[in-house]
Formats: C-alpha cells, structure tokens, sequence
C-alpha cells in the first residue's frame, strides 16, 4: 500500500497544518539548541556567582576582557587582562602556550555578548575550561561592586 501524502495533507483542516508546523518549528529548535549544547561547553555565571567563585580560596582562573581599550581603561575588574575581540584571533596561539587549554578562563565584556561569541570561538580552538560573564561589567557593577563606573 502507497501512501499519498499529498492528499493526505490537502485533507487536513488549517488548524490541524498550523499546529503540524509549530511543533515541526519546536522540535527543530529543540533538536538544534540540543546539538549547540552538544558542541559547545561554554559555562555561565551571573555577576554574583562570579563573585562567589573568585572568592574561593583555591580559584585562579584567567579574567579576560574582551574589550576595547578606552571601554577597558574606563572600568575592569580587578586582575583581569585585556585581549581586545578583533585582536584574540591573532593570540590564541601564545595565549594557549603560556596558559595551557585547561586552564579556567571568564570571559568579561561590557554586556556579555562579545564575551560570549569570543568564548565560544575559543573553544572551537580547543580552550576546554570558559566560562562567560553574562551581563559583563554593566551586571558586576550593578549587582558586585557598585563603585565600579558605568558607560
């Protein structure tokens, strides 16, 4: 016995085809945030577990800003380095040989966009240990340290 889609779908009332659709465009998403969760590791802290996390005594990960250097001069956090974005491509290479690819690195940026686009570009270079700050410093400021100035 052969199946006729076509007819089969010519036969189904709109409501039915609208409710089709949306859990075709459910599932694909699903299927499609399982596959980026899949390939990439990438952690999130909040500014207060960021906080919490540096407190630990044993914690010594690398605080890496990822923005431009008037945004970095303005406001940074204590003992973080700058690697602006457009520049990190370029120094993969030496940061991974003076730190390794274990090594755990926070990725900072003004609102945790750049910082997250550049951490997940880092693990497709093989760092196995990032983690972003979401909100970045304008959520550090807000929640940590509110001293901290705000552009």
């Amino acid at each position: 016995m052969r199946l006729n889609l076509s007819a089969l779908l010519c036969s189904i009332d709109l409501a039915t085809k609208d409710l089709i659709e949306q859990s075709l465009l459910f599932l694909t998403g699903f299927f499609l945030g399982y596959l980026i969760r899949k390939l990439f590791t990438m952690r999130h802290f909040t500014a207060k577990q960021l906080h919490e996390h540096l407190a630990q005594p044993d914690t010594q990960p690398l605080l890496l800003d990822v923005r431009e250097q008037w945004e970095f001069d303005y406001c940074s956090l204590k003992d973080s380095i700058l690697i602006p974005m457009g520049q990190l491509p370029y120094e993969l290479e030496t940061l991974a040989a003076e730190i390794g690819l274990e090594r755990e690195i926070i990725m900072i940026c003004h609102h945790g966009i750049r910082s997250r686009q550049m951490g997940y570009y880092m693990e497709q270079a093989g760092f196995k240990n990032i983690t972003n700050l979401d909100g970045g410093v304008e959520q550090w400021a807000e929640d940590v340290d509110k001293t901290m100035k705000r552009y």
